[in-house]
């Protein structure tokens, strides 16, 4: 039998696909959603929208504050573009808890409080 990708898939597989494609992505048993949190408190999300592409590190991930403000906007984040959160909580996300800013008004803030 072959693989959609041109392999020979071998032993008693139940699905058409070799052990390689069947384990990316949504077909992995670990699979979360295309959701990672980062150990300081971020969400890390699987971006599809090529709008935003511009935006996505090398991993194919990209943060979720920066993709809901480039939502917001319309456009792409330049990387001196900060997205503050206004409650100082990471993972809190909603769009009335994000501010943009720059990178200095941004480090004149953390000094302030």
């Amino acid at each position: 039998m072959m693989c959609e990708c041109g392999k020979t898939i071998t032993g008693r597989g139940v699905t058409n696909r070799c052990r390689s494609c069947s384990q990316k992505g949504r077909l992995n048993h670990k699979w979360k959603g295309g959701i990672k949190h980062h150990k300081k408190g971020y969400i890390y999300t699987k971006n599809g929208n090529i709008k935003y592409q511009k935006m996505v590190g090398k991993n194919g991930y990209v943060l979720e504050h920066r993709i809901k403000m480039a939502q917001k906007l319309g456009r792409n984040l330049t990387k001196k573009e900060v997205v503050h959160h206004k409650n100082s909580i990471r993972n809190d996300n909603r769009i009335h808890n994000l501010q943009l800013m720059t990178e200095n008004q941004h480090n004149q803030k953390k000094w302030r409080n």
